[in-house]
């Protein structure tokens, strides 16, 4: 997960494929490195069409943390 304003990396995975449940724990991840808790204004996240990222559980867990989601097309 990389900070789109000042390009630092917050949060990787690493393996041979990445599923949703990766995707949802890095963002997980990221959101607690940020120090970000339910209540602050979370930031947008823009992802590509990976499968990862178009997956229900994906959605669900974006809308959990109450996380806008763009995807680029």
């Amino acid at each position: 997960m990389i900070d789109v304003f000042d390009r630092t990396i917050i949060d990787y995975y690493i393996g041979l494929n990445c599923k949703a449940l990766d995707a949802c724990n890095v963002l997980k991840n990221t959101i607690r490195k940020r120090g970000l808790v339910p209540g602050m204004k979370i930031p947008v996240i823009r992802t590509d069409n990976g499968p990862q990222f178009t997956t229900k559980i994906f959605a669900e867990t974006c809308e959990k943390l109450n996380i806008e989601h763009e995807r680029l097309y």
